[in-house]
């Protein structure tokens, strides 16, 4: 034996009604996520160019030349001083001053010499930091004249922890650093 419901027209309403209000919810839903995406890609994007901006307030001096030096030889290990215990060494010298707002850290002077490759760990010095309105030449010392270049590069980190170099010059603008490798000169 069969049952036979009667449905009346306001239950079908009823039903098209809540399907309709549940259609119109996950849509919000949608729409709502899509926004909020869009406005943090905004935000990122606005917080790149910022940093950017702040990048470009780092100024690097060009290919580092090489220039010989006197120094206390004692001091670096060097043999054969004159008398005044004063020897003859090489210095390369990157310019690097930070007209930025933040302080800059983990600055790296690079070079590689001609004859390294770029695979090769360069000659490099450090400054933990640079502080806003400094200017703070990285000069790197070496026993011998540098007469040529393979490569060069100079890198920091801003204070958000996001990276730059520049190796090229003159330059355009700090570009994001992600350990690749150098342009060669």
């Amino acid at each position: 034996m069969q049952t036979v419901v009667a449905v009346s027209g306001w239950q079908i309403a009823g039903t098209i009604a809540t399907a309709c209000a549940v259609a119109v919810a996950l849509t919000a839903v949608i729409v709502n996520i899509v926004q909020r995406k869009r406005d943090n890609d905004r935000r990122d994007a606005e917080k790149e160019t910022e940093a950017l901006a702040q990048a470009r307030l780092v100024i690097v001096g060009g290919n580092p030349g090489s220039e010989e030096i006197s120094v206390d030889a004692e001091t670096y290990g060097l043999e054969g001083g004159d008398t005044y215990g004063e020897a003859i060494m090489w210095e390369s010298r990157f310019g690097f001053a930070n007209h930025g707002q933040r302080p800059v850290l983990d600055v790296y002077g690079q070079i590689w010499p001609s004859g390294y490759r770029l695979s090769d760990r360069p000659l490099e010095v450090t400054h933990r930091f640079v502080l806003p309105g400094e200017d703070k030449p990285i000069p790197l010392r070496m026993p011998e004249k540098l007469e040529s270049l393979a490569a060069w590069r100079v890198r920091w980190t801003d204070a958000d922890g996001r990276q730059w170099f520049v190796d090229k010059y003159p330059y355009e603008q700090p570009e994001r650093y992600h350990g690749q490798e150098p342009q060669q000169d």
